[in-house]
């Protein structure tokens, strides 16, 4: 068996049917669909079992998150190849026949997907392309990643933009931190580079990425979420050597802490206060980047709105220095 798709499933009973259906009308068969049900409340268990196709599985666990669930679907795959799908997303029906065709040129251990389209449950629909594959395979280790962090609009580190060989992450035990509810994605591929992976980057259209256009940041942040991402940062910023591509990695891991600071703002004063605690136990991130010194002073006088205008700034700096 070529595929093993994974979706995790919380209480998600008005997309998980159109979900399942793209992957049924897929042109490409060999593969299997395994459906972690974490737990849901409403009818997302019934509505799969209505369904009573044979290449579904559904396994049923207690909620402890989307990660849990994706480790779960991991373990139970057979598959040759993992691929990720989230319960409210839709693929089209030649997305696996063209993967295995990439995977029928060059079999390698990981296919980093370059394209996607965004759109929401009503006119919304944008084709977003993160960085030029054609570029990205023309280069070698460690050069190809070097440009992946330099020049990508965005790290393409969501797990439904990849695929990945079972029996890569399992010799590596390669597995989604169940501790991280914010960047446990980009937790996952940073383990996968980590290991040095024979990489190539598909141009493949065909996933559909459900977003929320009506879901804000200032509504959604918790401080909980905020130290978690934190948590996230700290727990890679010293294992990066010295290497071109670690230092590379850790100013992308610096500018991502960046954002995470600067969401400081759609904090109340108490809440805010609270983050700027924990900032203050992990002042060895900004003793060891540039500006570093600076950055620590404004957010030990509380200046947050200069932090945030010079986080801008060295930001912009830093993207243009890589072109």
């Amino acid at each position: 068996m070529l595929f093993s798709i994974v979706i995790p499933a919380y209480n998600c009973q008005d997309y998980i049917v159109g979900c399942l259906k793209s992957v049924l009308n897929q042109t490409f068969h060999d593969y299997e669909i395994i459906v972690v049900d974490d737990g849901s409340t409403d009818d997302t268990a019934k509505l799969i079992k209505e369904m009573s196709n044979d290449k579904i599985r559904l396994c049923r666990i207690r909620n402890a998150g989307a990660s849990n669930a994706r480790n779960v679907g991991i373990k139970e795959a057979n598959g040759d190849y993992i691929v990720f799908l989230d319960a409210d997303d839709i693929i089209t029906p030649l997305y696996l026949e063209k993967i295995s065709n990439e995977i029928g040129k060059s079999k390698r251990v990981f296919y980093l997907g370059s394209v996607r389209t965004d759109f929401d449950s009503l006119t919304y629909r944008k084709k977003v392309r993160l960085f030029d594959s054609q570029h990205f395979n023309q280069l070698t280790f460690p050069k190809n990643l070097l440009y992946l962090f330099n020049r990508a609009a965005d790290i393409p580190c969501a797990c439904w933009h990849n695929i990945v060989a079972r029996n890569f992450l399992i010799k590596n035990h390669i597995k989604f931190d169940t501790e991280l509810i914010l960047s446990e994605d980009t937790d996952f591929f940073l383990q996968i580079l980590n290991c040095s992976p024979s990489i190539k980057a598909i141009d493949i259209s065909g996933y559909f990425h459900r977003i929320n256009l009506s879901t804000s940041v200032s509504s959604t942040l918790t401080v909980d979420k905020m130290l978690r991402a934190l948590l996230f940062v700290e727990k890679w910023f010293d294992s990066f050597d010295s290497s071109p591509i670690m230092i590379v990695a850790k100013t992308w891991l610096y500018l991502y802490y960046n954002r995470v600071l600067r969401k400081l703002r759609f904090l109340n004063a108490s809440d805010r206060n609270l983050i700027f605690g924990h900032f203050e136990k992990e002042v060895r991130i900004y003793n060891k980047v540039p500006l570093g010194k600076i950055y620590l002073f404004l957010l030990r006088k509380k200046r947050f709105y200069i932090f945030f205008f010079v986080s801008y700034i060295m930001q912009f700096f830093i993207r243009m220095t890589k072109k």
